[in-house]
Formats: structure tokens, C-alpha cells, sequence
């Protein structure tokens, strides 16, 4: 690790009770590809202003938000002992999977073990019976409702198999890094028409920085929404390096957010292909993956295309239909399609954006920030396929390579060590108070995505209004 020293930490920054003083991002210092200009990072008692007025490839980031209470650094320490505590303490649980990172190489699998066989058996049965339920209905159409059903099918096998690449993508399928980013691939590139690979990249940093509106690429969805009045400040974002402009179209659209965030979620598709290909023809490492990727989604829209043209010729023929007919039915089937498959992405956003997105500052640890800016959505455990394990985003967010088998049990023990902890969190203040296990039902969780939109939308209108005087 020599050849990646970059300074040595003063010991006077070391403290019994509070442990290391933290060092402020290099990010925020606009230095992310400068190695050398690291020897002056400041500690987080130093003025900020000093070096950003000397560093020429200083972005302008965002300050944390100084009306807040600052972290408690004894708190967060406690909290970082506490947390590592359970960890070790559910090892022989196996709520880090085994074998998936070097912490847990060597944690058996007991109580919560990964069962291969019977976990991918229930998924491919589910997804073959979507599949042959679209193929049935669409190859023996004789009625404009037959296609109705078939592309309701073909959306819900779309929703299940992409479950199946999320998996895939945080190494859960085989614990192989390849293969399982191959029949990631297969999946989202073959099926979807979109890439892993992309996905894969902006997923780990919402993951690392999640709800951070000038890091986490995941709420960043400016012009159509504004999860924060930050966003009014035209913030920098740092994973896509621009500027996030709140121009005049944006200020029109955002005041009226509330009222078309389900009609965007049913097109979100569209922006997650366009993100897809600007990623393999600009960004992505040119590899077997990428090419693997690129022909995948040309496949599918081959196969996608071919389909759609077929539309109208099984029941009475093409020439029994007028083209507005004809073309009609292809327009639904594609709005049914597009629907069924929305509901992914209605249920990740309720489990961040509606969540607190504020900065606490460097002091904040990694497993307060998950708790504060991450909800669960409560369902019976019948329904847990609909969700795909991912309605239990605080277990998900903090043991990423967990089994979706496991969430329900991690969760409650996730649950127990929160409760333990809240006692002292809410005794302190200094931000641990915001340490608690959030959950919601899925309506529940609509009221408060729909509501926090509309706050802001009428925010923005009030900013509005007083410019105009």
C-alpha cells in the first residue's frame, strides 16, 4: 500500500473518544484527479475558503448545510463501534454473504445461508410462466384484448428478469464477479435493450452517497423533478461533471412536478435507454462487456421491432384494418407494456427521493446516512416478489450482496440493533436523533413522494413570484 500514501495524519488529530479528525473530501476540494495537490487537504476545522480560492479546478460544491446541528464525532464514533459490533455478532447469519468481500471470506453460512437452487428455481418459473403467457396470447391473437394481455404479460416478465439483473449486478447470483455480470448482461442488454454495465456504474455511487443532490447521479433527474430545493442553485454534479442547470424550462416543469410524476414514470424506460448508449458509445471501458452489450441491444430491438410489426395480423388480417386501426393497437401495446414495468420505478424512488437529502457533514458515518436517507416498503411477505426484495432498502443498503432471500430476517435484526441504539442516539443531540428504521406501506409511501413534490413545486412557485416582485 506504499506506492498510495499521499500524507501522514498528524497525531494530534487522534482522540480517544472521537477517534481520527476526518479529512475533507478531495471532491470538495475540487481536486478528484490531482494526486499531488492532496498533500494540502485541510482537516475539517480548517477553512474551506482559503483553498478554494487558490485551486483553479475547484467546481464550486455545495458547503454542508451549516443551520444544522453539527455531527457528534463521540456519537459517531459509538455508532461506527456499535455498527461493527452487529456485524460480527450476524457473521455466523451470514448477513454478509460469504466469499463476497474480504471482510467475510471466512463467515460460514448458517441460519441465513444462500440456497442457489431453490432461490433461482422460483424466479425462472415465475419468469418462464410471463414469458409463455405473452408468447400464447400474442402468437394466437384473434381479438385486440388478446395483445392486451400479452403485452401486460411481456411488462411483468420485463419487471421480473430486471429484479434478476439488479442481482446480478451486486455479485448475488453465482458470487462470481464474471458470470454474474454476464447473465446480468444477458438479461438487461438481450431482454431490455439496456446496459449493465452503465447501470452498474451509476448504482455503486448511489449506493456510496446516497440522496447527495451534487453526488448521487440516482436523484439527479432535473428538469422533470427537483427532490430538493437545492436544486434551485443550479448544482454541480459531480458524477456527470456538469452543472445542473435551473433554467427557465426547468422552473416551468418543476412548479408542475407533482402533477406528472407518475406519466414520467411510465416513459422513465425511454431515459434509462438513452443513458444506456451514450454509457457504451462514450464512456463505457471498451471490453468483451461492452461489445457483449452492444449486440445484445441490437438484438433486442430487432426482435422488439419484428414483434411490434407483427401486431394487427391475428385477428382478420392486416387488410381487414384501416392503418390509424392497425397502428392504434401497436401504440397500446406499447403503453401496456411501458405500465407494467413502471411499477420498479415508482418503488425506488419512494425508497429515497421523498428521503432527507441535506449534507451532515464529513462526520456523518455510513450507516446514519443509510438509515436517514433510506425507507422501507412495508408488504405481506406473499407479495415480496413484486417488489423483488427491494421494497427492504435499508437491509439492501447495508449489506448490498445479500441474498433478496435473506432481507426479511436481516431486516428484523437490522430493526433490533436500531432500537438498541436509539436511546443513546436520541440523548445526543447532535444529529443522532435522525437515527431510526423508516418504513411505509406502498400508499403510504405514494402520499409522501407525491406530497414532498408538491412542497417543492410550490416553493418554487413562491421563489418565482418573489422575483418577479
Amino acid at each position: 500500500m506504499k506506492g498510495f500514501i499521499i500524507g501522514t495524519v498528524d497525531p494530534v488529530d487522534w482522540s480517544e473518544s472521537s477517534g481520527w479528525k476526518p479529512l475533507v473530501p478531495p471532491v470538495h476540494l475540487g481536486w478528484p484527479n490531482n494526486i499531488a495537490a492532496y498533500a494540502g487537504v485541510p482537516m475539517v476545522d480548517t477553512s474551506l475558503q482559503a483553498f478554494r480560492g487558490t485551486c483553479k479546478e475547484w467546481v464550486g460544491l455545495s458547503p454542508p448545510d451549516t443551520t444544522l446541528p453539527p455531527m457528534d464525532p463521540i456519537f459517531t464514533r459509538a455508532t461506527i463501534a456499535s455498527s461493527r459490533r452487529f456485524a460480527l455478532s450476524n457473521k455466523n447469519a451470514c448477513l454478509i454473504r460469504s466469499g463476497n468481500c474480504a471482510s467475510s471470506s471466512s463467515w460460514n453460512q448458517a441460519s441465513l445461508s444462500y440456497t442457489p437452487g431453490n432461490f433461482t428455481a422460483s424466479r425462472i418459473l415465475r419468469c418462464l410462466s410471463l414469458f409463455a403467457t405473452f408468447l400464447w396470447f400474442y402468437l394466437t391473437a384473434s381479438h385486440k384484448w388478446h395483445y392486451c394481455v400479452s403485452a401486460i404479460a411481456l411488462g411483468f416478465f420485463m419487471h421480473q428478469i430486471m429484479f434478476c439483473a439488479h442481482d446480478a449486478g451486486h455479485t448475488e447470483i453465482t458470487g462470481n464477479r464474471f458470470w454474474d455480470r454476464a447473465i446480468g448482461g444477458t438479461i438487461a442488454s438481450f431482454a431490455s435493450g439496456m446496459s449493465l454495465g452503465w447501470w452498474i456504474d451509476q448504482h455503486d455511487v448511489h449506493h456510496l452517497i446516497t440522496n447527495h443532490p451534487e453526488h448521487d447521479p440516482d436523484i439527479q433527474l432535473l428538469p422533470f423533478f427537483a427532490f430538493s430545493t437545492r436544486f434551485f442553485d443550479s448544482l454541480y454534479s459531480t458524477f456527470h461533471a456538469c452543472v445542473m442547470h435551473f433554467d427557465a424550462p426547468t422552473r416551468f416543469l418543476i412548479q408542475y412536478q407533482h402533477l406528472f410524476f407518475y406519466p414520467v414514470m411510465v416513459f422513465a424506460r425511454f431515459s434509462l435507454f438513452g443513458k444506456s448508449y451514450v454509457y457504451l458509445l462514450t464512456k463505457a471501458k471498451a471490453d468483451g462487456f461492452r461489445t457483449f452489450e452492444l449486440i445484445g441491444v441490437v438484438f433486442f430491438w430487432c426482435w422488439y421491432t419484428l414483434m411490434l410489426k407483427r401486431i394487427g395480423t391475428g385477428f382478420d388480417g392486416v387488410n381487414g384494418h384501416s392503418v390509424i386501426e392497425l397502428w392504434g393497437t401497436r401504440v397500446l401495446f406499447i403503453l401496456l407494456n411501458l405500465i407494467s414495468v413502471c411499477l420498479i420505478h415508482i418503488q425506488i424512488v419512494l425508497s429515497h427521493s421523498a428521503q432527507d437529502s441535506v449534507d451532515m457533514g464529513v462526520y456523518e458515518c455510513f450507516i446514519h446516512r443509510q438509515l436517514r436517507t433510506t425507507m422501507d416498503v412495508s408488504c405481506p411477505e406473499y407479495l415480496d416478489f413484486i417488489h423483488g426484495g427491494l421494497q427492504m432498502q435499508i437491509a439492501h443498503h447495508l449489506f448490498p450482496r445479500l441474498s433478496r432471500l435473506n432481507h426479511r430476517r436481516a431486516t428484523v435484526r437490522i430493526k433490533q440493533w436500531v432500537e438498541q441504539n436509539r436511546r443513546y442516539a436520541t440523548e445526543n443531540k447532535s444529529g443522532g436523533d435522525l437515527l431510526e428504521f423508516k418504513e411505509k406501506n406502498f400508499t403510504q409511501g405514494n402520499e409522501q413522494m407525491v406530497g414532498m413534490l408538491e412542497d417543492i413545486a410550490g416553493q418554487c412557485r413562491a421563489m418565482l413570484a418573489v422575483a418577479k416582485g
